[in-house]
């Protein structure tokens, strides 16, 4: 039962489809990486229900949240605010 109640935030939370990036005007890069984003998300908010967040680089448990997205002269570019996005940040 364990498991199950740890995975349940998977169930109340939203998927967002990669088409709502789309449909906001941004590029087929930008829908990966926030694809990328969510997926991480997800995976961390796991580890954190499941007490499974595993040691870092520096020895200590740590999860981490990234969006990385390069334009053509590798000038990061940061994620839109977006309202979509506030369930999962709430689980963390």
């Amino acid at each position: 039962e364990s498991l199950t109640s740890a995975l349940q935030w998977a169930y109340a939370v939203e998927e967002i489809p990669r088409q709502h990036w789309l449909e906001r005007g941004h590029d087929e890069d930008y829908a990966d990486a926030m694809e990328n984003l969510l997926s991480s998300m997800e995976e961390s908010i796991k580890d954190l229900r499941m007490g499974t967040v595993s040691d870092s680089e520096f020895g200590e448990n740590m999860i981490k949240i990234e969006f990385i997205l390069q334009d053509e002269v590798e000038n990061y570019i940061h994620a839109d605010q977006d309202e979509t996005l506030m369930p999962y940040w709430k689980e963390l």
